[in-house]
């Protein structure tokens, strides 16, 4: 319930805003049109659009921002429900990319819809809903193309969306199209980019793993942050039980998790551990990645030793080398070797 009054409370915010740009602009246009004497119509008429266009890039960013958050909540919801990740990372970003520009798997064809709960936050519906109010309440003209080009990842608790926004905004306040494109006109291109914070969004290995059964949300601990040395068998149990993630080099980065890559990440891999309320129990370390994806399950293939903590919680298990590193190593059981 938070996380929705949380989402709400960001589109709300970001419709606010977009009347406050108009509100300002119509203000202003009657305040300097009531003092005609004073001040030439047409510069003041050039003033407002002028506005309106600068603030319009702006806007189109921050709604890139809530768009993309909302595709990978979506994502992770939906691909929840059958079980199944993406088959590799260009087939996710393809997807992702088409959801956040216009809703549907396909913007040239939109016939099947993306999915979505909580609403249908485009970035297409963003840029509508403002230049549908500009033309009704400023007769501003906004003809526009979007197209969203890809996800990357650089920090461990971050993404980043960039899209490609080009648009003509004309006065409408000439007789015919060219007499209003001689009048005022912008023709511009721009290229944008939101950083999207992961804090509050799925991670993808533990909800589709589980077919939505263990909700395990994104948000970066502050124990230890600067300080590796602090890990013990307290600060350990700590984050055993925030279930919070820790940015590490050697662990999965959230976007490859969508295509259920544990392939370590030096830039951005983070790990946690897991909740074993939500597991079967297996003769594996519960650091996510590799229960997930068995790297670190005690067998005769593998070689890792798993040591029991149960100062942690009853049965939970670590690998030796893990268990090292959060400086635990003594204060288990070694139950395989």
């Amino acid at each position: 319930m938070k996380k929705s009054l949380h989402r709400k409370a960001i589109v709300f915010s970001i419709i606010a805003l977009l009347l406050a740009t108009l509100f300002i602009s119509i203000f202003y246009y009657d305040l300097q049109s009531d003092t005609g004497e004073m001040t030439n119509a047409a510069l003041t008429r050039s003033l407002v659009l002028d506005y309106y266009v600068r603030n319009l890039d702006n806007y189109a960013t921050q709604s890139l921002k809530i768009a993309s958050y909302h595709a990978l909540d979506d994502l992770a919801r939906n691909r929840s429900i059958s079980g199944t990740f993406f088959s590799d990372e260009p087939t996710f970003e393809n997807v992702f990319t088409q959801c956040v520009q216009c809703g549907y798997m396909n913007c040239s064809s939109r016939i099947a819809p993306c999915p979505h709960t909580g609403g249908n936050y485009t970035l297409e519906w963003f840029i509508e809903n403002i230049t549908t109010l500009a033309n009704e309440n400023l007769n501003i003209n906004t003809t526009y193309t979007v197209k969203v080009n890809n996800i990357t990842q650089t920090y461990p608790f971050q993404v980043d969306v960039a899209a490609t926004i080009s648009y003509l905004v004309i006065d409408n306040n000439g007789k015919t199209f060219e007499e209003k494109r001689n009048y005022f006109s912008w023709n511009r291109t721009v290229d944008i980019t939101a950083s999207i914070q992961l804090t509050g969004l799925l991670d993808p290995f533990s909800v589709i793993n589980t077919h939505g059964a263990y909700n395990h949300t994104i948000h970066e601990t502050a124990l230890c942050m600067h300080n590796s040395s602090c890990w013990n068998l307290a600060t350990t149990r700590q984050f055993y039980d925030e279930q919070g993630f820790r940015a590490y080099g050697n662990g999965t980065s959230y976007l490859s998790r969508f295509w259920n890559s544990s392939a370590t990440s030096s830039c951005c891999g983070i790990e946690s551990l897991l909740n074993t309320t939500f597991l079967m129990p297996v003769n594996s370390s519960y650091v996510d990645n590799y229960y997930w994806s068995g790297r670190m399950l005690c067998n005769a293939t593998n070689n890792v030793t798993t040591i029991q903590i149960d100062n942690i919680t009853s049965g939970f298990l670590l690998d030796d080398k893990t268990a090292s590193r959060y400086n635990i190593a003594a204060d288990g059981v070694v139950v395989c070797r």
